[in-house]
């Protein structure tokens, strides 16, 4: 999971709070392919996950883009599992 401390999780809650999300978690996984999920557990707790080496590559104008379109899918409700 993401550092509550670090500037990439205090900007990115940042986003999520403008949304009116709450309790977001952000977290970096394991992959060969550069993707990014978004999903809602059934205690309504947030989670967007990346890519682990996402943040190497892209630019940080690209991931607020990315993490961004992962947040519209949980303030539209597209993805929730009840």
């Amino acid at each position: 999971w993401l550092d509550n401390n670090s500037e990439l999780y205090k900007r990115f809650n940042m986003f999520g709070k403008t949304l009116g999300l709450k309790q977001i978690k952000f977290g970096l996984f394991k992959s060969d392919d550069f993707n990014a999920y978004a999903f809602e557990d059934i205690e309504d707790q947030h989670t967007v996950l990346l890519a682990e080496d996402m943040p190497k590559v892209y630019s940080t104008q690209e991931l607020d883009a990315i993490v961004l379109h992962e947040l519209g899918h949980l303030k539209h409700k597209h993805i929730s599992y009840r």
